[in-house]
């Protein structure tokens, strides 16, 4: 980061869900090599918009009575080896240098295929599903994924022999 700015990163202040979790915190304050800063309200991106309402609506006269209502909730303090950052910087490095150009671009649909008697059509999604084709026969089994069956209030799900779920009591 440091590299792609002219302004040294001295701490990181950082929100969202993923700062409830201290072992990633940890680990981008080792990575960076600079504190990891929680604020007392996690989700400031809220907050900043209710904060420009309020400017602009003239209910806090200035910026640095906002600046005075932040507070830290938690602090994470780089704890990595040197030698040990920069050795796994490499193999990051390495990592990405190996997987930039494995992709194919996707091949455009050959509109010849489609359509024509004895010729299935590629599967349509659905959601997370693809739904049959119309060559397909009525007698096709069905996906491999089915939805979850219906729970009732006060009990679990488990599989049965089966393989399909059933309701127990908790």
């Amino acid at each position: 980061m440091n590299a792609d700015s002219s302004v040294p990163l001295r701490e990181l202040k950082v929100d969202g869900g993923m700062t409830a979790n201290n072992l990633l915190m940890q680990f981008v304050a080792d990575v960076l090599d600079v504190p990891v800063v929680r604020p007392m309200v996690a989700e400031t991106v809220s907050l900043g918009a209710a904060y420009a309402a309020g400017l602009a609506a003239g209910y806090w006269p200035d910026l640095e009575v906002l600046r005075r209502n932040w507070h830290r909730a938690a602090q994470w303090l780089p704890d990595m080896d040197p030698a040990l950052r920069d050795a796994e910087y490499e193999d990051w490095q390495r990592a990405v240098e190996r997987s930039l150009g494995w992709v194919k671009p996707p091949r455009p649909p050959d509109p010849g295929r489609a359509g024509r008697p004895g010729v299935p059509s590629p599967p349509r999604l659905s959601g997370s599903r693809a739904a049959p084709s119309r060559s397909s026969p009525a007698s096709a089994p069905p996906p491999p994924c089915a939805a979850p069956a219906p729970r009732t209030p006060g009990t679990a799900t488990r599989p049965s022999s089966g393989g399909a779920v059933r309701a127990v009591p908790r």
